[in-house]
């Protein structure tokens, strides 16, 4: 629970909600599983509010579409996610599971969204957490830059604009390949789509 919100757009993971005095602050990675006879042993004293109509409708629309996204074409799935990220000769997968307590997400814009495509452009944006040091997001960063020109000199169909200068998006999104949550907005996610990369940012075993 918070008493003020975060400016619109500036934490695109979280969620602002309505609650009686103040707000209710949604986070998908602190949402846990309740036993029902937990819910039904609660006296009315441990319910701190009461979300309306509205702001449940939304609650539950943006759960849902956390997990209701259009796939990515099929080429860019099989020369990034399985043969690149995938790949323990590149080594992606297990610098992202090994990071995963200071990346928070990794969004990609991927030009065009055509699954018969066999050529891509390619944008990727790693979301930080808010308490991640500057220092290692300084080695994500060289991390992060040194795959993606990886990627561009493979024979892949990739194409990764981030590896030169001046870096132009086709959508004026967002060309940072490291940011923080506040530094990217909604405006700037609205062309892009969230990797499928909870099994390494998120381990089971966390």
């Amino acid at each position: 629970r918070v008493h003020q919100p975060s400016t619109l757009g500036a934490t695109p993971k979280k969620l602002h909600l309505p609650l009686e005095d103040g707000f209710w602050e949604a986070d998908p990675h602190l949402i846990a599983t309740v036993p029902k006879e937990t819910l039904q042993s609660l006296d009315a004293s441990d319910v701190a509010g009461h979300l309306g109509t509205k702001p449940l409708e939304i609650l539950i629309r943006w759960r849902i579409s956390r997990y209701n996204r259009a796939p990515f074409p099929d080429h860019f799935n099989r020369q990034f996610i399985t043969n690149y990220l995938k790949n323990p000769e590149y080594g992606l997968g297990d610098y992202l599971e090994a990071n995963h307590g200071y990346i928070a997400e990794v969004y990609a814009f991927v030009d065009p969204d055509d699954d018969a495509a066999q050529e891509f452009s390619v944008i990727l944006t790693a979301v930080l957490e808010p308490d991640c040091p500057n220092s290692k997001r300084n080695e994500i960063e060289r991390e992060l830059s040194a795959h993606i020109n990886r990627l561009q000199r493979l024979d892949n169909g990739l194409d990764m604009p981030q590896t030169r200068e001046p870096i132009s998006h086709p959508k004026d999104g967002t060309t940072l390949l490291v940011a923080t949550q506040k530094e990217v907005t909604l405006a700037d996610l609205h062309h892009t789509r969230r990797l499928s990369l909870d099994y390494l940012c998120h381990p089971e075993n966390d």
